[in-house]
Formats: structure tokens, C-alpha cells, sequence
């Protein structure tokens, strides 16, 4: 039955209901008032982000239920990538009348699933017609390193490291573009990591261990060219990067024989992999790489350093083996490329 069907306000509370209970420590009041009252937050961060159907996702290629994990999993990474743990969502859905009661109760599941995992509150939101799918997130939290991991906050012989693996998700996308019915093992992985991303929380919250040693991160939203920029010009200092050290996994490797594209591309440009660049005292780097492994049994690898910007403005100077090569363009949201569209 289409949500028209149904009294906004009833189709809201049962919603509500399939949401966990607020964490009353840090939540005083939740969903059912003009707005939420939170208590007791030291060092609050707040970030927001929204996926669009036919923008970030098709309503094909998705469940309800992984859309709903995805919006919440991107705001968390957010978090994580600031030395945050999430708190507090509020959530704006733009929805279609035409929409089935179902999916969306299935899309709550999802959001339940996320709010469970992370340990977050789901404290209010709004409700809207439109022509297509909005969901709106904003997330509050709090710092658990010993300050916020600010992207002007490298420093000249930093080491880089980046947790997990790189291009999995633009393998994803580029199998779901393709259409294909049947999929291999490794094309299958690659999907999945593209519908459902794992931000690293756990990661950075063992890696907040090391202290003030730890000093910038970023999460790895739109390809790590491109995010590890956005530090190099904030912090003024060219990152250097080694190709050949940026972890690609045999899942993704494969997958881009299959489709006769370059995995590298996809690991600097794709994006989507929600994975974390961090900027780390060298004498530090071993010990953070110990910590989250130990703590989560994600790889962290080295793929670079920081130094002193050759230029006015700092850049991403890629290269294969010392010698320098290009780097493709990473996403950008009002250019456009084969991610979104």
C-alpha cells in the first residue's frame, strides 16, 4: 500500500517504533517534539550528508533495508574521519506518494541496523512528497581522539596510511552499470562493498591510542587522488603517494580484468570506499598500524608521506616506483563521472 494511503503523523510513529531505544545518557528527549534535547556532549562535531536516488543510487540496484544502512554509514564515516563517534541522527526523507508503506519500514530497518552497530541515537527528522528518494542525514557526535583531526592539521614528514583496500566499490558500481545477471565471486564481493560501506570507527578509535602522534585523517569518499588533496592544500604540503603501495584487493584486480578496466583508477578515483587516509608522526606509524590491527583485523598499509610544498599550494604528487605519473580526476559532484550517474 502507497504511503498516501496513510496518515502522516500514524505512518511517523510506527516508524519510530522500529527504531532502537535513544541512549538516555546522552539523549533527554527523542522523536515526538519540535526538536531533540541532548545532554552531556563534550567536544561536539556535527556533519550532514544526503544521498538522492538516480544521483547516488538507483532504486533498482539497492534494498530499502542497505539504503537505510548506507545513509547512515557514510555520516558515521564522516565521524570516524574527524575522530568522532556518532551520538545523535536526525533523518529527512523526501519521498514519492507512490511509495510502498514497506520499503519504507524496510529503509528504517536499515537505519535501526546502522544506529544498532555504531551505538548512535535516531532523535528526529522530517517528512516530505517529492519526485524522487532524499534521505537527508545529520549526525552529531563527540571527539574520542585527543582533538579533532583537522585536514590543516598534517605535519612536514607525516607518514600516510590508509586502512583496508581501495577500488572495491567503483569495481561495484561498474558490475551494476554493466547489468549483468551472472556474477562472479569477486565481482559479487566488489558489489556488496559498494552497497554496503563499513565506516572505520572502530579503527579510529583504536588508532586514538597513539595521542596527539596522530595527526589529520580523511575519509575516502571521492577517490584517495582527490581526498588526500583536500589535506594537502589545507595543511600546505605536497603528499607523496606510491602507486604501487596503494592496497587493491585480488577481488577488486579481477573484477577489472573482467571488464577491461584499470584497477588503479579505480583506487585513486572511483570513490565510495569509505576507507581512511591518516596522517601519522612517523615514529608512530608502526605502533597505529599494530593498534587498529590488533583491535579490528582491518590492514593498514603505508603509502606515503608529507613534506614541504614545493609550491605556493600544496598537491598530490603520485608516483610508480619514485618516478612521477598522473593521476586521474577524482568525482566531482557537479562535473560528474561514471560513479553517479
Amino acid at each position: 500500500m502507497p504511503i498516501s494511503d496513510h496518515n502522516e503523523f500514524q505512518l511517523i510513529e510506527h516508524w519510530a517504533d522500529i527504531l532502537p531505544p535513544n541512549d538516555a545518557s546522552k539523549v533527554l528527549l527523542g522523536i515526538g517534539d519540535d526538536a531533540a534535547c541532548l545532554t552531556d556532549l563534550q567536544s561536539p562535531v556535527f556533519s550532514c550528508d544526503a544521498l538522492i536516488e538516480n544521483v547516488h543510487f538507483r532504486h533498482e540496484w539497492i534494498s530499502p533495508r542497505l539504503l537505510g544502512w548506507k545513509s547512515m554509514a557514510v555520516n558515521v564515516s564522516d565521524m570516524a574521519a574527524m575522530g568522532a563517534a556518532p551520538v545523535a541522527v536526525t533523518i529527512s526523507l523526501a519521498l514519492p506518494p507512490q511509495t510502498k508503506t514497506e520499503w519504507v519500514e524496510d529503509l528504517y530497518r536499515g537505519f535501526a541496523d546502522a544506529a544498532e552497530q555504531f551505538h548512535f541515537s535516531i532523535v528526529g527528522g522530517d517528512t516530505t512528497k517529492s519526485n524522487q528518494i532524499m534521505i537527508s542525514v545529520a549526525i552529531i557526535g563527540e571527539l574520542i581522539t585527543s582533538r579533532a583531526l583537522r585536514r590543516d592539521a598534517a605535519k612536514d614528514g607525516d607518514a600516510l596510511l590508509v586502512t583496508g583496500s581501495l577500488g572495491d566499490s567503483a569495481a561495484g558500481l561498474a558490475v551494476l552499470q554493466s547489468d549483468k545477471k551472472l556474477r562472479t565471486p569477486f565481482e559479487q564481493h566488489c558489489v556488496e562493498k559498494h552497497l554496503r560501506p563499513n565506516p572505520r570507527l572502530a579503527e579510529i578509535q583504536a588508532a586514538s591510542k597513539v595521542g596527539d602522534a596522530l595527526h589529520a585523517a580523511i575519509d575516502i569518499s571521492d577517490g584517495i587522488a582527490g581526498d588526500a588533496a583536500h589535506i594537502a592544500k589545507s595543511s600546505n604540503l605536497d603528499l607523496i603517494i606510491e602507486a604501487t603501495q596503494i592496497p587493491i584487493s585480488d577481488y577488486c584486480r579481477q573484477t577489472a580484468d573482467n571488464v577491461n578496466a584499470d584497477p588503479l583508477n579505480w583506487a585513486l578515483a572511483g570513490g565510495e570506499d569509505y576507507e581512511l587516509l591518516l596522517c601519522v608522526d612517523p615514529n608512530a606509524a608502526d605502533d597505529v598500524i599494530e593498534l587498529i590491527q590488533s583491535a579490528t583485523n582491518t590492514p593498514v598499509r603505508p603509502v606515503g608521506f608529507c613534506r614541504k610544498a614545493a609550491s605556493a599550494q600544496g598537491k598530490v604528487l603520485l608516483q610508480d616506483k619514485g618516478k612521477a605519473i598522473a593521476s586521474p580526476q577524482s568525482w566531482r559532484h557537479f562535473k560528474g563521472n561514471i560513479n553517479h550517474d
